[in-house]
């Protein structure tokens, strides 16, 4: 928003909480990782599936590599063009309350949210929130007054 208080953008940010940090992320559901040879066994599809995951700028996904050595992490997971990121498998996220997990991450270059993105947000952020963390939800969003309703109860979600 501007100094009014009008919105510039439309790149709706949310807080997470994952290892008791708070860190601001970019909502969006259509983040995506394209599977490789190294990730494609962990979910059981072939090599070049897109599937929905979350992104983290590396700072972020070196210091949970330095403090937490159990967690699972593939390396050359995400093909990007010619880059092979890792993922991180993150076992549990705090989203608007509730406590969901696991939720895989795909490893972003330092500042593609901390400077890029936050030209177009209204605050720096460390990635994005996307499907690997939204399959858990029934999401309904309200950008007209700037909120979001999460719900856990997903059997009534159609398939």
């Amino acid at each position: 928003t501007d100094a009014s208080g009008r919105r510039t953008m439309h790149f709706p940010s949310i807080e997470v909480t994952i290892d008791g940090e708070t860190l601001p992320m970019l909502y969006d559901s259509g983040v995506t990782a394209t599977l490789t040879e190294s990730s494609a066994p962990q979910f059981d599809l072939a090599a070049g599936t897109n599937i929905g995951t979350s992104f983290i700028e590396r700072e972020v996904f070196e210091r949970w590599a330095t403090t937490h050595p159990d967690w699972k992490i593939i390396e050359s997971a995400d093909r990007k063009g010619s880059q092979l990121r890792r993922m991180v498998q993150v076992p549990t996220v705090l989203v608007a309350g509730h406590v969901v997990g696991p939720v895989w991450f795909s490893e972003q270059p330092s500042g593609a949210f901390q400077k890029y993105m936050a030209q177009m947000m209204d605050r720096p952020t460390w990635g994005a929130l996307g499907g690997s963390a939204l399959k858990y939800f029934r999401v309904v969003l309200d950008y007209p007054d700037g909120a979001a309703y999460f719900h856990r109860d997903t059997k009534d979600i159609p398939r």
